[in-house]
């Protein structure tokens, strides 16, 4: 499947040959637009909390290094967290993740140049992540869903 950049240029290029007038491809490449911001995540490296020091991980994350391990080990993770669409991260990296984005400000793309992911996988795994503690424990809520009278 092609990219929105590979649509747009192939766009151009059959604009070159005249298959296609200038109006259409105004209109095409609007349509070939994606929403989220160019990013180009391919420059920047994966997360590998190892090479990452105390100050650094309680600065980013919120937690000290052996915190995160500790937290891995409470929550019961699995080895990889796989989205719906079968895209999969290392539990850290998408624990990481989660915490990152919880620690104030912080917008998606913030996050490329830490983690080396486009924002899409990094909505995807922020999303499963946040729905894994709500399925395996959500049932010690189950006392608190009764309206206070």
């Amino acid at each position: 499947m092609a990219t929105f950049r590979e649509a747009r240029e192939a766009l151009l290029i059959a604009n070159d040959l005249n298959l296609i007038d200038e109006e259409n491809v105004l209109l095409l490449s609007e349509v070939n637009t994606s929403k989220n911001l160019d990013i180009p995540f391919w420059k920047y490296d994966k997360l590998d909390l190892d090479s990452l020091t105390d100050d650094e991980c309680k600065s980013e994350f919120r937690f000290l290094k052996h915190d995160i391990y500790g937290l891995l080990e409470v929550l019961d993770l699995p080895h990889k967290i796989t989205c719906p669409n079968r895209f999969s991260v290392y539990s850290d990296e998408a624990l990481c993740l989660l915490l990152r984005r919880f620690a104030y400000p912080c917008r998606y793309e913030d996050l490329v140049s830490r983690f080396g992911r486009p924002v899409p996988q990094l909505s995807m795994v922020v999303n499963e992540m946040m729905d894994f503690p709500y399925t395996r424990y959500g049932h010690l809520l189950s006392s608190f869903d009764q309206p206070w009278l």
